[in-house]
């Protein structure tokens, strides 16, 4: 097994890939975007028209289609409860963009992109099916966050190995847990064959949680396979 050093490049890459995963990990459970094609499309898409004329609603038929704004670039935000704690909140605040309709078959009142980036729709205003999709990703959302701060846990704790030891050869044979987050280059570099071995490396071994190193490389394994 070649010695592979442990620059401060090296240290960087490794945390870097990991807080990346979790980031990767994060998207896949905690939606970002009301597309073209989701159930609630169209009723989301009323509810941002009607959000925009407000009181003016009765001037939409009556005021020539060029006089209008056609479609924007428009996120989304679904005001939050007023009995929400904090934290709630702020995971309810997310921001999703709406993917627009062909250009014309949205009508907004004149101006109205230059003044609004997004669009707050208020819960009593939304039709049951669409609380319920957005009920569903706040709990994406909060499932992300869960998983993203696991990563990046696990990124802190993997940093305070690396920072503790001269090679990789050393970190990985303590905690063989670690070469999971290890890119292709790095493992080939580990397991090059050279006709002296390095030697054992003599350190003392920080103080982390090796538990949740563990686990989130176990948890990583099965969702690659999968």
């Amino acid at each position: 097994m070649a010695t592979v050093r442990l620059s401060k490049e090296t240290r960087s890459s490794i945390t870097r890939k990991i807080r990346d995963i979790g980031h990767c990990a994060e998207s896949e459970v905690a939606p970002t975007k009301v597309a073209l094609g989701d159930a609630v499309y169209k009723a989301i898409g009323q509810a941002i028209e009607d959000e925009a004329w407000g009181e003016y609603a009765h001037l939409k038929n009556q005021m020539p289609a060029k006089w209008c704004d056609t479609n924007n670039d428009v996120r989304v935000i679904v005001q939050a409860p007023a009995d929400d704690s904090g934290g709630l909140s702020e995971i309810t605040a997310v921001e999703l963009k709406y993917e627009l309709p062909p250009e014309g078959s949205m009508l907004f009142p004149p101006h109205w992109r230059h003044n609004h980036r997004r669009t707050i729709l208020k819960r009593a205003k939304l039709s049951a099916e669409c609380l319920a999709w957005w009920d569903s990703v706040v709990a994406g959302q909060r499932k992300g966050a869960e998983i993203k701060e696991n990563y990046y846990k696990t990124a802190g704790e993997v940093d305070k190995i690396l920072n503790s030891k001269t090679t990789l050869n050393a970190a990985v044979k303590d905690y063989p847990a670690l070469r999971t987050f290890l890119s292709e280059e790095l493992k080939d570099r580990l397991d090059q064959k050279v006709r002296r071995a390095p030697k054992a490396e003599a350190s003392k071994a920080p103080e982390i949680d090796n538990n949740i190193l563990t686990a989130t490389a176990a948890a990583h394994s099965i969702n690659r396979s999968t």
